[in-house]
């Protein structure tokens, strides 16, 4: 199933409760997700911390659960692990 049809899906949805059912599967995947990628970061790591319409450069610092210490050119940020990804 393609991303656009998911999200036409999604508009088809009737009720809260369908919806409230939609967004606890959504934050489980991004648990999943976040635990499955934590073995594959590590302190001192280059990394491209990927937003909405930018894209910054950092290097890790620390790696917590679900996050990761990464200095970027204007601090330190906690930053969740899926939005990492390595360069």
């Amino acid at each position: 199933m393609q991303t656009q049809e998911i999200v036409d899906a999604i508009f088809d949805v009737k009720t809260n409760g369908e919806l409230s059912e939609l967004f606890t599967a959504i934050r489980d995947a991004r648990k999943a997700l976040a635990l499955k990628s934590r073995n594959t970061w590590h302190i001192g790591q280059e990394v491209n911390v990927v937003e909405r319409n930018k894209t910054t450069s950092g290097t890790i610092k620390k790696v917590n659960q679900t996050r990761c210490v990464v200095k970027l050119p204007k601090g330190n940020y906690n930053v969740p692990m899926s939005m990492l990804e390595a360069t």
